[in-house]
């Protein structure tokens, strides 16, 4: 079974195959920026949970820049049935980055923050490790234990 990470190197290999990058194409190159974002921050709806459900805060970093804050799948997205606040987490979006490769995953049974690693010397990172998740104050919005289980035991 193939990482996400090897599938992410595998689509980037495609996409430099097919020429998909033209410097000189300004107003395109825009445009697949923002389309990007957009499709991170997920389904509107579900985005719109998340931000209430969190307080409009990061459940990792505790940060409230609303422009970087998208809606994480835990069980990656697979129709509208994951588009469930249990199955999601507000992530600041290189927090969502590192979630959705592995090197960050939330130890369901402590619920404590578990960095790889590879990112864990960074500084950026360092203190992140073992940090208690922040969860919604409402009990019925908090992450579902057995998505975050199979997330952490696929993660590196």
């Amino acid at each position: 079974m193939k990482s996400i990470a090897d599938e992410v190197t595998l689509a980037q290999e495609q996409l430099e195959q097919d020429g998909q990058f033209k410097a000189t194409n300004k107003t395109e190159g825009k445009e697949r920026v923002l389309k990007s974002i957009a499709l991170r921050r997920g389904q509107p709806k579900f985005r719109a949970e998340l931000l209430t459900s969190y307080e409009g805060c990061c459940a990792v970093t505790g940060k409230s820049i609303g422009d970087v804050l998208e809606a994480a799948h835990i069980i990656p997205f697979d129709g509208e049935s994951t588009n469930h606040v249990q199955n999601g987490l507000l992530l600041r979006s290189d927090i969502h980055a590192l979630f959705d490769i592995g090197l960050l995953a939330v130890d369901p049974s402590t619920m404590n923050i578990h960095c790889n690693e590879q990112i864990r010397g960074e500084e950026l990172y360092r203190d992140l490790h073992g940090k208690k998740l922040r969860t919604p104050a409402n009990v019925k919005q908090h992450p579902d234990c057995k998505a975050l289980k199979e997330h952490y035991d696929n993660r590196k």
